[in-house]
């Protein structure tokens, strides 16, 4: 009998990457599809890349990331919902919960395949970041013996033992290093203007006599009333470090998307083959 390594979901290579983008736009509009076993099993290893890609923040990714894609609404989705929540886990994003029921027409094992960490879901994943340094301090506070005796390697790593091996009392005084925060395109931090743009800005000017002073009118174009340059953060969207880390907003998804590009008109496609050289017949 001869095996087969991949799933053919009854279709042909075309049609069958035709009909996973369908079901991977639905999966990051409604954050959880019902569909077959099988189909969600393919699924689930493009559903894991596409957050995987859009987090590496690179030209190459999100080129990727768009040919994975087939609205600019799934991708901005995508990057403005999930990219924040997904700040602090690294894999592991979707899960696959079997129904053990079968479709009636065809007797297909039918199965949800969700993102986790969404909202109201009645099954929540394992924490990570902050929220498992609270929950392994929970264990090791309010747990059984059993509970400190499996967390207690856990939390010395998690740095919830001091110095002088006392265990943190409250769970609030512990700084958190590792918090991430997302900002709009909007948003905007101050920093030291470079001396170039500092002496190129316009000093303010105090209005004209008879007039009323509006707000915002005498402050130069790129510049707060106090006169320090605005700089939108451009750095890494999810890099990790020490400290804050600082989210820039989703540029990527507020760009046009790729299918938007209109096709070249029959005119531009004759002069191209006009540009051709000439084959005798």
């Amino acid at each position: 009998m001869k095996r087969s390594y991949w799933r053919k979901l009854n279709r042909f290579p075309h049609h069958r990457w035709d009909m996973l983008k369908n079901l991977l736009e639905a999966l990051i509009r409604y954050q959880r599809i019902e569909t077959t076993l099988s189909k969600a099993k393919e699924l689930q290893q493009y559903a894991e890349e596409i957050v995987f890609l859009a987090k590496k923040d690179t030209p190459e990714s999100d080129l990727k990331v768009e040919s994975m894609l087939r609205t600019p609404a799934a991708r901005r989705i995508l990057y403005e919902v999930l990219l924040p929540r997904y700040a602090e886990r690294q894999f592991f994003f979707t899960r696959i919960v079997n129904q053990f029921r079968f479709r009636y027409r065809d007797s297909t094992p039918m199965a949800f395949i969700e993102y986790v960490d969404r909202p109201g879901e009645l099954r929540p994943a394992d924490p990570v970041g902050w929220d498992r340094k609270r929950f392994v301090w929970d264990k090791m506070t309010n747990g059984t013996r059993r509970d400190r005796r499996k967390y207690e390697a856990e939390a010395r790593r998690k740095g919830l033992y001091d110095i002088y091996d006392n265990f943190c009392p409250d769970i609030n005084l512990i700084p958190r290093d590792d918090a991430y925060e997302w900002h709009s395109d909007e948003d905007a931090h101050y920093d030291e203007p470079p001396e170039e743009a500092e002496a190129a800005a316009p000093p303010p000017s105090d209005p004209p006599e008879g007039e009323a002073e509006v707000e915002g009118a005498d402050v130069a174009p790129g510049h707060d009333k106090e006169g320090k340059q605005i700089v939108v953060s451009k750095g890494p969207r999810l890099g990790p470090g020490k400290g804050k880390v600082e989210l820039p907003g989703p540029h990527r998804a507020l760009q046009p998307f790729f299918v938007d590009i209109p096709p070249p008109s029959h005119r531009e496609m004759q002069e191209n083959v006009n540009r051709l050289p000439h084959r005798p017949v």
